[in-house]
């Protein structure tokens, strides 16, 4: 083992103002520098500054230039941002497998097989996709387009990045500044998002839209979907409008009030639905949940005179299926013939349907159940036991006939 201390200071090598280190030249400090190659090795001499010193060297050892052994990193040497910036082009240029490597940053090794980005779908494109091949209603493909639009033009966006977190928020405070209920809200919310979606789902710019729609996630209702404050239907109006229905419309209306539908439920219903004296179907919200009511006879007797045309029960003057739009109007037209003065919309039948069942004391299960919710009852239970929900139905028979 060699004890034999070392002695003295280590010489400092010499190190140019662009960070490189010389062979043959050491600096010593306090502007001295010493030879450390050739017949002049060892040799000390001073130098006012770095070129001084080069030039004495030159001239001492007969070299004309002094020979670069090492260069060191941007961190190492302090280096400024343009001299950082050109060491990392050429690095990157030079040796991509090494850079990748280094920077742990694969795609760096084969960078320049790779095809640019192509720019994101002008908005107008995303439209026309939906416009042509979405298959949903007519009233809501109009619903999507409009709900995009104002989307569109209250933020201003012109391309798909723009749509930022900072233009999705400020989006949804205008949208709460309009005071409107927060079902509402989550209908304009929702609808602006499936366009995106929906041109996601024909391979329209997907990466982009990803990143557009986890933005959009921040619109979000500014209070509950559900009604706090449902608006039942007075039995008055209720027995005026029925007096004056006739034929189908009179079905439908006995058929929401009784089953507690609302209007498109109920002309979706298909008689496949009526079995014996009982509706049995699955009402599509959340999941798919089952849907029982023991019908009066009077729904009875008011479906047996519809004319069967058809799976489904409710059609409308030119044979085809009767829209939610259609069923509205029939709706709009027999309020003013029944001379129901107040706003009497078809929403309040249900309303109505699950107050009365309330009031009667009508148990949380059954009521949940006979509004189609989630109740904690097995399905199969439900569907071999429609009859389960009569005291539910009863309720309401009396509350609108009996009073």
């Amino acid at each position: 083992m060699n004890t034999t201390a070392k002695r003295g200071r280590k010489p400092k090598p010499f190190r140019t103002s662009d960070g490189t280190y010389v062979n043959g030249l050491r600096y010593r400090g306090g502007n001295r520098y010493e030879i450390t190659d050739g017949p002049k090795k060892g040799t000390t001499f001073n130098a006012s500054n770095q070129a001084d010193a080069l030039e004495r060297r030159a001239k001492l050892t007969g070299a004309d230039t002094a020979e670069v052994i090492e260069r060191l990193t941007p961190t190492q040497l302090h280096w400024s941002l343009s001299q950082a910036k050109r060491w990392a082009r050429d690095f990157i240029l030079n040796t991509p497998q090494l850079a990748a490597k280094e920077l742990e940053i694969e795609w760096l090794a084969y960078g320049e097989t790779l095809t640019p980005p192509e720019p994101p779908p002008p908005l107008s494109e995303l439209e026309a996709a939906w416009e042509t091949h979405s298959k949903v209603t007519p009233a809501e493909k109009r619903l999507v387009l409009k709900a995009w639009r104002d989307f569109v033009a209250t933020t201003g966006i012109v391309g798909i990045n723009d749509i930022k977190p900072k233009v999705v928020v400020s989006f949804r405070d205008t949208v709460y500044a309009r005071g409107l209920m927060g079902k509402t809200q989550a209908h304009l919310f929702n609808r602006t998002r499936r366009m995106l979606t929906f041109a996601q789902s024909r391979a329209i710019a997907p990466e982009a839209l990803t990143v557009a729609l986890n933005n959009l996630k921040l619109l979000k209702p500014s209070e509950s979907t559900v009604a706090n404050n449902p608006k039942p239907i007075d039995p008055s109006d209720f027995r005026k409008l029925i007096d004056t229905a006739e034929g189908d419309t009179k079905a439908m209306l006995l058929l929401m009030l009784n089953a507690a539908l609302y209007i498109k439920e109920a002309i979706d219903s298909q008689w496949s639905d009526i079995q014996g004296d009982c509706l049995l179907s699955r009402r599509k919200k959340k999941g798919v949940c089952v849907r029982v009511a023991t019908l009066w006879p009077e729904t009875l007797e008011a479906l047996k005179a519809v004319k069967r045309r058809g799976d489904h029960i409710f059609y409308g003057k030119h044979g085809a299926r009767l829209t939610e739009s259609g069923a509205g109007k029939r709706f709009r037209k027999l309020r003013t013939s029944a001379e129901v003065t107040v706003e009497v919309t078809a929403s309040l039948m249900r309303d109505g349907a699950l107050t009365a069942a309330a009031a009667a004391n009508v148990t949380e299960q059954l009521c949940k159940l006979y509004a189609g919710h989630s109740c904690g009852i097995d399905d199969r239970y439900v569907l071999r036991n429609p009859k389960m929900v009569a005291p539910a139905c009863e309720a309401v028979y009396r509350h609108y006939f009996s009073a």
